[in-house]
């Protein structure tokens, strides 16, 4: 009986392993967008798990299925989107500027943001779902603020506010995207706080696929063709998009991500959540930016009482 079900597990850690490759490595289609988002939005976990369990009944497997574990892990490696990073990130750079992104909806609490604030000291914040908290006495020591439609930009610096896209354009309300300009070490920096539509609706409604994937294609593109018109380019916030996806790929990929670039292990910035349970879910919030400007740290920092966790950066703008 152990024997077969063994047999039916490694045959299901197969046929997800083909579909995560798939997703991963191949090109996106019209036919494989539901799937792709069945994969990329799913608990990553189970998966690692069910390679763990494999693992541990190695002496029951046969010659193939053995010399096959070190593909589900290799999958398992970039699936799980671990960070390990030697390379780029400049050290002790007193000059840096110091930003934090968060969706602090779904029950961040007041104290945990003042305890992020009294911390790390970030010269920016970018806030999404946060309409409600310009006011807060915990940003007395930011003098410059703007929200509207539950996206808050609050600085230390003085800043431009170029332009705001409203989410009735994606059938939403609020904003979902807002456009700074703003001088940093005397280098004029254009920021993006975004928050792409989100692919809740396919999970409500597989109908709803094609609607929600040509949203995201739009935003996606939207933000793109601003980008690579500006030199010292930010774009931070909740993209609902992990760097496996497609979207991700094809259009933000050739900028620099905070994570990718200087994190280290695992750093999931969501987690699922059903009534009082709670697991592990995905990176979806990212601070992007322009070759041009160098990373010193990056990290996902504790969660705020939300769904979301915040994602830290400093950034140095020297010499540009």
């Amino acid at each position: 009986m152990i024997n077969k079900v063994i047999k039916l597990l490694y045959w299901i850690a197969l046929l997800i392993a083909l579909a995560i490759a798939i997703t991963i490595f191949a090109p996106a289609t019209e036919h494989l967008i539901l799937w792709q988002y069945v994969i990329l939005f799913s608990p990553r976990y189970c998966y690692v798990f069910l390679c763990l369990f494999l693992l541990a009944m190695f002496h029951k497997l046969s010659r193939v299925q053995r010399y096959s574990l070190p593909i589900f892990f290799l999958v398992g490696y970039f699936y799980l989107d671990i960070q390990i990073n030697f390379g780029e990130v400049t050290l002790n750079d007193e000059s840096a500027i110091t930003l934090v992104t968060a969706n602090i909806g779904e029950g961040a609490k007041q104290p945990k943001i003042e305890a992020l604030i009294k911390f790390y000291n970030p010269d920016i914040l970018l806030l999404q779902e946060a309409g409600h908290l310009a006011a807060l006495k915990v940003f007395k020591e930011y003098p410059f603020r703007d929200c509207k439609g539950n996206l808050c930009f609050i600085s230390k610096y003085k800043f431009t506010n170029k332009e705001y896209l409203d989410s009735a354009m994606f059938s939403g309300y609020g904003k979902w995207a807002a456009f700074y300009e703003i001088e940093l070490n005397k280098t004029k920096v254009n920021i993006a706080n975004i928050h792409f539509p989100s692919v809740r609706k396919v999970f409500n409604n597989f109908n709803e696929v094609s609607n929600v994937h040509e949203n995201r294609i739009i935003a996606t593109g939207i933000i793109n063709e601003w980008a690579s018109t500006k030199s010292n380019v930010i774009i931070a916030g909740d993209f609902n998009m992990s760097v496996s996806d497609s979207l991700y790929r094809q259009k933000l990929s050739s900028y620099k991500n905070a994570i990718s670039s200087a994190g280290h292990g695992l750093n999931t910035t969501v987690d699922y959540k059903y009534r009082s349970f709670s697991v592990p879910g995905i990176r979806v919030d990212h601070i992007l930016l322009s070759k041009e400007l160098k990373i010193v740290k990056a990290v996902v920092l504790e969660t705020l009482g939300g769904d979301h966790y915040p994602v830290l950066s400093e950034v140095s703008f020297n010499g540009h």
